[in-house]
């Protein structure tokens, strides 16, 4: 399948004008297929790893391990409680689709431009339409990277380039470049991830690194004290001429680095026998903070995936309720040893609402043996219910009975909405203290 594919590729681009140039060519096309040969055979025995995976049960995210998204940062709110996040690795963003096609996740995030070729089925590849778009979260770059100079693909030959995963198809960008500047393509392709990239190129296993990574990566490569490279304009102008590829630059001090950008797109199933993917687009769209999302996406892409928009709704009528309970400070004086601070909450929605007091939370406080957050007291205690449109004063009464001076310290004071289903804490900032 992959033979057809990367000659269908070829073709494309007018290979073969050349006897010398076709036989030195078809080296290059031999290694590209072998490479993702060797990764197919990788995801066969991955998929029957993940065999057992019960996808309808919890969130499966299929993410290119160049993306390096650690699940454990994806914060998913109390309403989504009820979901797990799991962490599928793939070797590239057409086996997180893949991976979305075969039901082994339920949720994948995609370099837009592959996303693209996928959706139209370009470069003979098999036809993939069957998801919608989330969002788009982050963007990724493409890097240029060596030791040597590069101002030409003519610099390039011969040389040992990871152009990453094989499944992020950038050797077939770098052989599209080659191949329309006539240059024969005697470049050996290295399909390497990112850390395995940095270290190759360190120990000069590789001459260069040409790969798609998170803009932040910048820093990283900056820090091992590799030089970032500007496109050379061959480079640039087949580039910027792809879809979803779009020219991109930023600056290391002074030097001004050309290169160009692509969309990551968060994507889900349309159709799928998974009864709860409405609610985990929901949380996706919580967690990632898509309530600005893209309302007009090329349909290049693909379409925003239906469950989005009700998903905005339902999280902005929640946030909107949750932040219309805020609290201001009245006054302070002192009472019965103690001091009385009065703070007075507002309810600014429309509707009745119901809170209580959760907690005080302070560091500065656990540091010390006693601890005068037990000595705070509220009035009035338990529920506090408060109509629409309307407030209340709430007093608290701060005592320190024992000789020990407490400096003044900011307390998070913590309440629960309880008027909505699942709702975020509240909190507000109360200065409390002996000075």
């Amino acid at each position: 399948m992959y033979k057809i594919l990367l000659l269908l590729f070829i073709i494309s681009f007018g290979f073969g004008e050349d006897k010398k140039k076709t036989n030195a060519n078809l080296d290059v096309v031999r290694n590209m297929i072998n490479s993702m040969d060797r990764d197919y055979k990788k995801n066969i025995k991955y998929d029957k790893k993940l065999s057992n995976i019960n996808i309808f049960k919890d969130i499966f995210i299929s993410i290119d391990r160049d993306l390096d998204i650690r699940v454990s940062d994806i914060f998913l709110s109390q309403k989504y409680e009820e979901l797990n996040l799991r962490k599928i690795t793939t070797e590239g963003s057409l086996d997180a689709i893949n991976s979305l096609k075969k039901s082994k996740a339920n949720i994948a995030i995609v370099r837009g431009d592959i996303l693209g070729i996928k959706n139209n089925s370009l470069l003979g590849l098999e036809k993939y339409d069957n998801y919608g778009i989330i969002c788009s979260p982050s963007s990724s770059v493409l890097y240029l990277i060596s030791k040597k100079d590069i101002k030409s693909i003519d610099d390039m030959r011969g040389m040992r380039v990871s152009s990453g995963l094989s499944s992020n198809m950038a050797q077939l960008y770098l052989a599209g470049i080659a191949i329309d500047s006539g240059t024969p393509l005697d470049i050996r392709y290295h399909s390497l991830n990112l850390k395995e990239s940095i270290k190759a190129i360190k120990k000069d296993a590789i001459d260069a690194i040409f790969m798609f990574a998170p803009e932040d990566y910048l820093s990283t490569f900056l820090d091992n004290n590799l030089k970032v490279i500007s496109l050379p304009n061959e480079f640039f102008d087949n580039l910027k001429k792809k879809k979803g590829l779009n020219p991109h630059s930023y600056y290391i001090k002074k030097d001004r680095i050309r290169t160009v950008e692509v969309q990551n797109f968060l994507i889900a199933p349309k159709n799928t026998l998974d009864a709860k993917i409405n609610l985990k687009i929901e949380a996706m769209v919580s967690a990632f903070e898509c309530y600005n999302t893209i309302q007009n996406i090329d349909p290049f892409y693909g379409n925003l995936h239906e469950a989005v928009k009700p998903a905005i709704t339902s999280i902005h009528e929640r946030i909107d309720l949750e932040e219309a309970i805020s609290f201001s400070f009245k006054s302070k004086s002192k009472n019965d040893g103690g001091v009385k601070y009065i703070y007075e909450v507002h309810n600014n929605s429309s509707e009745d609402m119901n809170i209580t007091l959760k907690e005080f939370r302070t560091n500065s406080f656990d540091k010390i043996p006693i601890r005068p957050r037990h000595l705070i007291t509220v009035v009035p205690s338990g529920d506090i219910e408060l109509k629409k449109k309307s407030h209340k004063i709430i007093t608290y009464i701060y005592k320190n009975p024992f000789v020990y001076d407490v400096k003044r310290r900011d307390i998070i004071v913590i309440y629960k909405n309880l008027t909505i289903k699942d709702s975020e804490d509240v909190e507000f900032v109360l200065s409390i203290g002996d000075n």
